[in-house]
């Protein structure tokens, strides 16, 4: 994937210029006084991304739920090895 960076003056003056590049899927890092202050990418790549957090999300609360379980009535049941306790959630 290849990526520019622009001013955000570029992007006042020249914005169709830029959008073309994020349609053919560039990654635009837009600066203010020499700082990136936003990153522009197209929607394929946004769902792409958001997919693959999705993933590790969806990992990291099946491993939580192997640890705690929670009941239909908002309860918590953690296990422990001697016996279960249930807290009020």
């Amino acid at each position: 994937m290849i990526t520019s960076i622009h001013p955000i003056s570029d992007l006042r003056r020249n914005t169709n210029e830029i959008m073309g590049k994020i349609e053919k899927d560039e990654k635009v890092f837009i600066t203010r006084n020499g700082r990136c202050i936003a990153v522009m990418l197209s929607m394929d790549t946004y769902n792409e991304l958001s997919n693959e957090e999705h993933t590790v999300i969806s990992k990291e609360i099946r491993e939580r739920e192997k640890e705690l379980r929670i009941t239909p009535d908002g309860k918590e049941v953690r296990k422990s090895s001697r016996h279960q306790t249930v807290q009020k959630v």
